[in-house]
């Protein structure tokens, strides 16, 4: 199963910024902390050639929020990073 739709089960596929609730296209999954996720793929990198996501076994993860494209791009914008977690509800 992917990133997309490992995010979208777990936390739907509605905008999870607080107030906005977006459902009128597919949400775009983000990577909360994506420079542990950019090192662990830099690492797969280096050891193997090559790159895969991989989930915790019990197949969700709390590093990933399902935002429209509008928050997506502001928090890129404006380089929220961790401080994202101050607009969605709280990690599974």
């Amino acid at each position: 199963m992917s990133y997309v739709e490992t995010g979208r089960k777990t936390y739907g596929t509605s905008c999870e910024w607080v107030g906005c609730g977006w459902d009128a296209a597919p949400c775009d999954v983000h990577h909360i902390n994506y420079q542990a996720h950019q090192e662990q793929e830099d690492e797969e990198r280096a050891t193997k050639g090559s790159t895969s996501f991989q989930l915790p076994k019990d197949g969700t993860s709390k590093n990933l929020a399902v935002l429209c494209p509008n928050h997506h791009r502001f928090l890129h914008r404006i380089d929220l990073g961790l401080k994202v977690l101050d607009y969605i509800p709280p990690r599974k």
